[in-house]
């Protein structure tokens, strides 16, 4: 998948991208309508169109909470990190709904699952372990990407992508 030319991710370096499409670690946030937060472990990123928006899987198991959260409000955010290099961007953005998967999802996800598998190996992370995971069934969860923002431990993390860090 190539880099979008416009939307919130057209600003991103190469390898800022790849951190998106390749296996990395998720996390789904999302907030109450007493604007309690929660996470849950999210899989697989599909940037969709011209890049604003982007789809990302969740399991079933653990969809009910986000979904209430979702449904309340639809604010979302994923945080995504690369455990081999500890690169991490943040995507903000609201909910566009869900869909039904596939098996063109099912197929995605375990070259994904797999891939990610072999990303945590070289961390120290057992397969026996990791495989454990239950990733399937899945949903698709929408999002329109507003912001994007750099999490990697730095002097440039939280800045919005594209734009400079403050001076500190």
């Amino acid at each position: 998948m190539s880099k979008p030319l416009s939307g919130p991710l057209a600003s991103l370096s190469d390898d800022l991208f790849e951190l998106l499409v390749g296996p990395s670690i998720m996390h789904l946030a999302t907030r109450d309508a007493a604007l309690q937060p929660m996470s849950v472990l999210a899989f697989g990123l599909r940037i969709d169109g011209d890049g604003r928006e982007a789809t990302v899987f969740l399991p079933v198991r653990l969809s009910e909470m986000p979904l209430r959260n979702l449904r309340d409000n639809g604010q979302m955010a994923l945080s995504v990190v690369r455990p081999t290099t500890v690169r991490a961007l943040q995507l903000k953005g609201v909910w566009l709904g869900e869909r039904r998967t596939g098996e063109d999802d099912r197929l995605f996800l375990a070259d994904y699952f797999e891939a990610l598998t072999q990303e945590l190996g070289m961390v120290g992370v057992p397969r026996s372990i990791w495989r454990r995971l239950l990733w399937w069934p899945a949903m698709a969860l929408r999002m329109e990407l507003r912001d994007v923002f750099v999490q990697t431990p730095g002097p440039s993390a939280g800045a919005p992508c594209g734009k400079p860090a403050a001076a500190s």
